[in-house]
């Protein structure tokens, strides 16, 4: 059905017609057709100020306000405020920490990122989360990880040994391949990130080095319990 497409606009600053600026993010969608989804998002450039009738919910099941577009109106009134607030936001946002070196806001996740060495192999580590905001206790994470890489690395390892590789065994060989040891298998997944929550939960992403075709294994964990789960992906 060509009315069955429904645009989005994420605002990452606004505000009710005379009232305070609000930096919660807000999504509004529209109901649309297909032709007319190309031309609406081409006049709508990333911090491009626009002017909308909108019935929003300020609470929602999504942990954020959510609303939907009645239709665009022309600009009316001052927009300095918003378009200080658009300014902003291009400007990129670094953290620079001791350990990890400048963290960079990816605005599109909302993550800070860093490139980082591990174990003699470049991986990205991100801070998840909505930022700029207080994220030491993901700092003592990050530092509590790499300062023993070789023991983190190791047991997250030992994880995917001990969950996958008999499932590798039994059902992912190839044809005429045997079955392949504990050292084999444990030493083939590659790291790629890190990923530490605003709880302190951390993520392990590893590419399978073909393991399982393609597949990805990542392995979670906190620092009181140590790792906890490892899943094929």
């Amino acid at each position: 059905d060509q009315h069955d497409w429904t645009f989005v606009l994420p605002l990452i600053a606004w505000r009710f017609e005379d009232e305070p600026l609000c930096h919660t993010p807000l999504r509004l969608e529209q109901a649309v057709q297909h032709l007319h989804m190309a031309k609406r998002r081409k006049a709508m450039p990333p911090f491009h100020t626009v002017h909308v009738r909108a019935r929003v919910a300020l609470e929602t099941e999504y942990g954020a306000p959510r609303g939907i577009i009645d239709k665009f109106i022309p600009p009316s009134g001052d927009t300095s405020d918003l378009a200080a607030a658009a300014h902003a936001f291009r400007e990129p946002y670094i953290l620079l920490d001791p350990v990890l070196g400048e963290l960079v806001l990816d605005r599109s996740l909302g993550w800070l990122c860093t490139k980082a060495q591990w174990n003699g192999v470049e991986i990205t580590i991100n801070l998840t989360g909505d930022y700029p905001a207080n994220c030491a206790k993901q700092l003592e994470v990050a530092h509590t990880l790499m300062n023993d890489q070789s023991g983190w690395d190791a047991r997250a390892r030992d994880k995917i040994v001990q969950e996958y590789l008999h499932i590798k065994n039994d059902g992912w060989l190839d044809e005429g391949q045997s079955p392949l040891s504990a050292e084999e298998f444990r030493r083939t997944p590659v790291v790629e990130s890190i990923n530490i929550d605003a709880d302190g939960t951390f993520e392990f992403w590893f590419t399978d080095g073909d393991l399982f075709w393609g597949h990805v294994l990542t392995v979670t964990g906190d620092l009181n319990r140590g790792i906890t789960d490892a899943l094929l992906q």
